[in-house]
């Protein structure tokens, strides 16, 4: 009865193909006791609250008020099998799905806190995205998970846009760094808890450009010294973490050197200033403001923030407004293009001042942090990040460009493609899902050959960010020798089938299941 629809007036098909995406997953993710009863994430007082926030649904609204009548978990089971029928991405179904996949990856005694879930439902809305990430690092204690979200919340609750867009990328392309070195093992995993934390504490106070660039450089210190045991290091030594753990076969080695180069030759491509350059030229105003002789090294350093040129605009902004109404170019790459710190070397400046100029260099450390993270997860043969040099910088993580837009910690959408008065294509949101995003933007620049196109369209963006998240550098030799076993068995069971009728028999009942009917009836034929 839950799951029947009290609308009776439906057409007479629509019984037969209801809109319950979830219900399917619903019954695959919840996990059950040793009496058979459902366990319920955070208990069922978390759940009364959670029904009783607010909801525009009234079948919702219908649920939370029997909810304090509950008094077992089938109830609220059963309350979810409702809510399977509705059109909503962020409702109570989702957030329970969701804290069910947290919960699966820990052990019974490391579920997560009923506190803990009463911030992540308050915040669901705005972050669900984002908690992707702790499913993937169980490792994360209720601490870690509290400090993302409450900083999270401060950085979206910064009044100044610029600043806080800047807050915004900076933040989650650090993030994004740890993800990525977590994930291959080059943070050890009694580490995770204590990195994560170091690395999010940093912006927990970000006032000014100047205290986002100290907060940025700090929290990328803390994730690379717990990946590489330094304080410091080159943007190359960076290239070089991010490309994967250290290889001692020759094999590894090479596939390690060509992932590098890859990330290198996005980074170039997109003429992103250098982390060398940003953080001597800190370094430098810093002993200025002590006192230290202005050297020309860094009016040098200093000349190097305008090695990338914006095109000739081709639309006043009144064409703009016109031709691409809610669409404009990004203020970001403006204001870096008018930075000049060579005029406050050269000139007589004060404490503020150069404390000022070390806070105009937040926006290109934040373009380079990102940059890394697009030129980790560049898919394989891309065109975008080479065909326009803006692109990284173009990202919009707080609304800038596009008016009206909504949900900006959700997965980024890709805006102004095929809009040259609106600036051109970048993406808007965050850095979630980065992977399938720019794969996503890449299916079009293929063409399928033998494959209907909007079957295409759906399966390249997978493929793709399958070719890349999944690096592989934990496969023993032994591993791939077993693979490879199993290949060759493969083969002379097929080829032995040709002159065997029972045993192709088995084997066509076996690939029957795993092609598809044509090309399971072509590979049948040819073995008669």
């Amino acid at each position: 009865m839950a799951f029947r629809n009290s609308d009776l007036s439906m057409d007479a098909a629509r019984p037969a193909f209801r809109l319950a995406p979830g219900l399917l997953v619903l019954l695959t993710r919840t996990q059950w006791d040793s009496d058979g009863q459902p366990i319920v994430p955070g208990g069922l007082e978390v759940w009364r609250e959670i029904l009783n926030q607010k909801n525009e649904s009234k079948m919702v609204h219908d649920w939370a008020r029997r909810a304090p009548r509950w008094d077992h978990p089938e109830q609220l089971l059963e309350a979810m099998f409702t809510f399977s029928r509705m059109d909503s991405d962020t409702g109570p179904l989702n957030m329970y799905l969701t804290f069910a996949e947290l919960d699966s990856h820990r052990p019974a005694e490391r579920r997560l806190k009923a506190d803990t879930l009463r911030v992540l439902a308050k915040n669901f809305d705005q972050l669900s995205e984002q908690y992707l990430l702790f499913s993937e690092f169980p490792e994360l204690d209720d601490a870690s998970i509290i400090a993302f979200v409450n900083t999270a919340d401060t950085l979206d609750k910064v009044s100044n846009h610029t600043l806080r867009g800047n807050a915004m990328g900076t933040f989650q392309a650090v993030i994004g760094l740890w993800q990525i070195l977590a994930r291959q093992g080059q943070i050890p995993p009694e580490d995770l808890n204590e990195s994560w934390q170091a690395a999010v504490r940093s912006f927990g106070k970000v006032g000014s450009s100047t205290q986002l660039f100290d907060a940025g450089r700090n929290s990328l210190t803390a994730v690379v010294h717990a990946a590489s045991g330094k304080i410091i290091v080159s943007q190359d030594e960076l290239m070089e973490l991010l490309a994967g753990p250290y290889q001692a076969d020759p094999k590894g080695k090479q596939i390690h050197t060509e992932v590098a180069r890859g990330i290198r030759s996005v980074m170039d491509g997109q003429r992103l200033v250098s982390l060398d350059t940003l953080f001597g030229l800190a370094d430098g105003l810093n002993q200025v403001a002590k006192g230290a002789v202005r050297g020309t090294a860094l009016l040098s350093m200093a000349g190097e923030l305008h090695e990338f040129q914006m095109p000739q605009p081709i639309f006043t902004s009144s064409e703009r407004t016109e031709w691409a109404a809610g669409l404009y170019n990004n203020r970001h790459t403006d204001l870096q293009m008018q930075t000049d710190l060579a005029k406050v070397l050269k000139g007589t400046a004060s404490h503020a001042q150069l404390e000022e100029a070390r806070g105009q260099l937040a926006p290109f450390l934040r373009d380079t942090l990102v940059g890394l993270n697009y030129a980790y997860y560049d898919p394989p043969g891309a065109q975008l990040l080479r065909a326009n040099p803006l692109f990284v910088r173009s990202h919009d993580f707080s609304g800038e460009t596009v008016a009206g837009v909504e949900g900006l910690w959700r997965a980024p959408q890709l805006f102004g493609q095929g809009t040259p008065a609106g600036g051109g294509a970048h993406l808007v949101g965050s850095l979630a899902d980065l992977a399938f995003v720019l794969s996503d933007a890449e299916q079009d620049f293929i063409s399928p050959e033998n494959v209907q196109a909007l079957i295409w369209r759906e399966a390249v963006p997978s493929l793709l960010a399958d070719a890349i998240v999944p690096r592989w550098w934990d496969v023993t030799n032994n591993e791939l020798h077993a693979v490879t076993l199993y290949q060759l068995a493969g083969e002379e069971l097929l080829k032995s089938s040709a002159s065997d009728q029972d045993l192709r028999g088995k084997v066509m009942t076996i690939l029957s299941e795993r092609m598809i009917p044509h090309r399971s009836s072509r590979l049948e034929r040819a073995l008669i």
